[in-house]
């Protein structure tokens, strides 16, 4: 298994998904975040696949992993 798809595999237990646009958004894709108790968090941007929505998913967990790990410091 690759280092990409662990970290895809890892993003989605942690509660990344990716949503796909309808109507004026079809062909546009986006991550959300969702955790138990919090909010929703939704990706700032758009993205033309479904691959690159999770690349940045990605990024974005791996921000949020090294947040709490300062924060624990």
């Amino acid at each position: 298994m690759s280092t990409n798809e662990e970290q895809k595999i890892a993003a989605e237990q942690f509660g990344y998904r990716i949503e796909q646009g309808e109507e004026t958004l079809a062909g546009k894709f986006w991550w959300t975040l969702c955790l138990a108790g919090l909010d929703v968090e939704v990706s700032p941007l758009e993205f033309d696949s479904e691959e690159n929505a999770w690349e940045d998913a990605i990024r974005a967990h791996q921000d949020e992993l090294a947040e709490n790990e300062a924060i624990a410091a």
